[in-house]
């Protein structure tokens, strides 16, 4: 992981557990809510990967599985389109995959994910809201 993957708000792991970014700095540093220090990344802070615990606290419900065996969790949209954020597991592969669900234009398989902070980011740039969740 590197400093240009993070946003501020990102979740990580640190020496004291879970931390989000404060501030991204140009020495490849961060720094982390209610601590004045700047820890590495790579070093001190590491991304965390992906659970159902984790896209639940976000706020994604779980539809089951589909027919590919992979079991899907949904977070709805509201707008101009319904549309929804489908997160599946695929049991085979060990990975999780992004899908953007819409009325118009259909399906589209955006990413593979691994860590929390790559979610929190793909999901901010599709719908512009943050994916907030208690430590």
């Amino acid at each position: 992981m590197k400093t240009n993957e993070l946003r501020i708000g990102n979740y990580l792991n640190g020496k004291q557990g879970r931390v989000i970014v404060t501030e991204i700095r140009t020495n490849n540093s961060v720094k982390i809510h209610d601590n004045t220090s700047s820890f590495y990344v790579g070093i001190c802070l590491t991304p965390i990967e992906i659970t159902k615990e984790w896209l639940f606290n976000f706020g994604f419900k779980d539809i089951g599985l589909n027919m590919s065996g992979s079991n899907w969790l949904v977070k709805e949209q509201k707008g101009i389109w319904r549309q929804a954020i489908r997160i599946a597991y695929n049991e085979r592969s060990e990975e999780w995959s992004l899908t953007l669900e819409c009325v118009s234009p259909p399906t589209l398989s955006i990413a593979r994910l691994k860590y929390v902070h790559q979610l929190q980011n793909l999901y901010f740039a599709l719908t512009g809201n943050e994916l907030n969740c208690k430590l």
